[in-house]
């Protein structure tokens, strides 16, 4: 997959794909040449101000293939995003049956280590992170974003912090967290810096389930 410089704007992005790819695309590499030059575009310009025809001109790809491939800009936007969530989700899931490899079995540290995982694969898909946890987003996104949230929260229904008076209240603080702790993150350009921000939020949810010593 080509990894295009995010910090480019257009006409550079097209250049950029170009460049690393060494060509412009064929058939069988249409539909990542659009999704490469959408995450550029997106995460410099925003998803409301990148039109059809910048995609094309970035990647090399004709509007018919574009339209073909996925059906529109939003749907361009919603192939993304997806490629952004099924990241995080494997992050999360690997870090924590690693640390349940390794023996641990509090579900407050296990839900830690994988919200962390989460928080900084979020921190490195960070210009398309921003885009995707702001209003800048295509009809139809709030709901994805919902159900992303709520499979956050169904993974940390293990968790009972104090005497919650309702079901999952638990889980809806430390997914909370997590959220304003992804707002933050998103916004860090170091990686010591980020690492810094989920681990205060992750000492947090510790603190909060009681297994931070």
């Amino acid at each position: 997959m080509v990894e295009p410089d995010l910090d480019l704007p257009l006409p550079a992005a097209a250049a950029a794909v170009r460049a690393k790819s060494g060509r412009w695309p064929k058939s069988g590499a249409t539909k990542q040449a659009v999704l490469d030059a959408a995450r550029v575009l997106f995460g410099t310009q925003g998803y409301e101000a990148t039109s059809i025809n910048d995609l094309v001109k970035a990647s090399g790809v004709s509007v018919g293939s574009i339209y073909h491939q996925f059906g529109g800009k939003a749907e361009v936007f919603m192939a993304l995003a997806h490629e952004v969530l099924s990241s995080n989700a494997t992050a999360s899931a690997a870090a924590a049956e690693k640390a349940r490899a390794a023996g641990e079995n509090r579900p407050g540290v296990l839900y830690a280590v994988g919200a962390k995982a989460h928080l900084m694969d979020t921190w490195r898909l960070r210009e398309v992170s921003r885009i995707m946890l702001s209003d800048d987003v295509p009809p139809g996104f709030s709901q994805v974003r919902r159900e992303a949230v709520l499979r956050f929260i169904h993974g940390a229904r293990r968790l009972t912090i104090g005497e919650p008076p309702l079901p999952d209240l638990s889980a809806y603080a430390v997914t909370s967290l997590v959220n304003a702790a992804a707002l933050q993150i998103v916004e860090v350009a170091d990686r010591r810096t980020a690492e810094k921000v989920a681990d205060y939020f992750t000492g947090l949810i510790l603190r909060l389930a009681g297994e931070d010593e």
